[in-house]
């Protein structure tokens, strides 16, 4: 087993060029044609207000709520999105100023109507997963063939190699000597049904002392950053079953199962890790 030395910088730099731009406009074009724009100026609302007004999923409408939050575009306040002044000069149809047009040319159309699918499905966070139905998205996707153990060798191997490439900084800079269960970029591949369920496992399995400890990137307590977080959230909510996660997030699922003690310490570049303790 090779051992590796810290990185002398952390790479926060090339997640920001990995991820900048990548969504950002693929979350402006659909929340303007699906009139979240237009509706946020009619009445600010809450996540699952808005989600619930406009016939969205909730979880993916909060993943490009936050996103569009992150680049200043809405303003959360009192756990309800505002739309900012720029949005409303330059993003409503209504406006003389409306940039709409241009910021559909070149846009990533796929992207689109990945998102757009995304939103248009129904309560995603509790989507079947383990001990449920094998099929968890039910489009015959690639989450499906992991579901079921069914992924090819050579398949596997390509993921896990472009997996170690972004994730290697991160866990050594995060590494220590726990005896506890270590989830690393593993929970925002999936959705809150099974981000508990795995928590619950955990728990059951753990001696009282034990830890778990998380290792994601956190968006900020009120979803609405950092930018690339926010974007890595809608990578997530596009490629996977999952999202990126406020601490205060993780720390109900935690609680939920039982843990105690929740605690989230900045560890590497864009990483923390949280732990909670089975008392």
């Amino acid at each position: 087993m090779p051992k590796y030395g810290i990185p002398t910088m952390d790479d926060r730099r090339l997640w920001d060029a990995f991820i900048k731009g990548s969504y950002d406009r693929t979350a402006v074009v659909v929340a303007d044609d699906l009139g979240i724009f237009s509706s946020l100026h009619e009445k600010p609302a809450s996540v699952s207000a808005l989600a619930t007004h406009l016939g969205f999923d909730e979880r993916a409408t909060g993943v490009i709520v936050r996103l569009l939050a992150s680049l200043g575009l809405l303003i959360p306040h009192d756990n309800r999105f505002h739309l900012a002044e720029d949005a409303r000069l330059y993003l409503l149809k209504s406006s003389p100023f409306y940039w709409g047009h241009m910021m559909h040319f070149g846009v990533n159309e796929r992207q689109c109507e990945m998102l757009i699918a995304k939103l248009e499905q129904k309560d995603s966070a509790n989507a079947a997963g383990p001990l449920g139905a094998l099929t968890v998205s039910g489009e015959g996707r690639s989450v499906d063939a992991w579901a079921a153990g069914q992924v090819p060798m050579q398949q596997a191997r390509d993921i896990a190699a472009r997996m170690h490439s972004h994730s290697l900084p991160a866990a050594i800079g995060a590494a220590r000597n726990y005896d506890a269960v270590f989830f690393s970029n593993v929970w925002h591949d999936w959705n809150f049904r099974i981000c508990r369920w795995l928590a619950e496992r955990t728990f059951e399995i753990l001696p009282s002392g034990g830890r778990i400890m998380l290792h994601e990137m956190l968006l900020d307590d009120d979803g609405a950053g950092p930018p690339t977080t926010a974007g890595f959230s809608m990578l997530m909510l596009l490629a996977t079953q999952g999202q990126q996660f406020t601490f205060g997030e993780l720390r109900s699922i935690l609680e939920g199962a039982g843990f105690a003690g929740i605690e989230t310490v900045s560890t590497y570049g864009y990483y923390s890790i949280t732990t909670g303790y089975k008392r």
